[in-house]
């Protein structure tokens, strides 16, 4: 199994970058059009993009303030069976690093490629929530 794997350093909160990928309100902001859930163990988020992209994830670990893990369960089939994991290691006062992975890809796609260049836009687009305050809400392509 492969895995997409960044490092971002957020001048932020350890508090406020866990609230921004684990609450809907978080997600809406900088990744998602409609997101719902809870970050509770087993509980079900729905991560809405349109309706052709409408994906649901259990949470498969949360460690409140550190870390939290997302199971893939309905999504694009390249994305079935994936993993998202954000982690918060805290560097000082208001600096933090954001420790993002992708994992459990069953094969070296186009999808892979194309989706490791999107994370990387989407956790810009969080970075700049968190420092400037920019919601980017997801925007269909039409």
């Amino acid at each position: 199994m492969i895995g997409i794997y960044h490092d971002l350093t957020i001048i932020s909160s350890a508090e406020k970058i866990m609230t921004a990928v684990v609450t809907p309100e978080g997600f809406n902001s900088w990744w998602t059009k409609e997101c719902s859930g809870n970050p509770v163990v087993g509980e079900i988020y729905n991560f809405y993009f349109d309706d052709e992209y409408n994906w649901f994830a259990s949470v498969l670990l949360y460690e409140p303030g550190e870390r939290i893990e997302y199971a893939m369960k309905e999504t694009s089939s390249d994305w079935e069976g994936t993993s998202l994991s954000f982690c918060v290691i805290t560097k000082g006062d208001s600096e933090c690093l954001l420790r993002f992975e992708h994992t459990g890809w069953k094969e070296l796609t186009d999808n892979f490629r194309i989706t490791s260049y999107c994370w990387v836009n989407y956790l810009n687009n969080l970075k700049r929530y968190l420092e400037e305050g920019v919601r980017t809400p997801y925007a269909s392509k039409a």
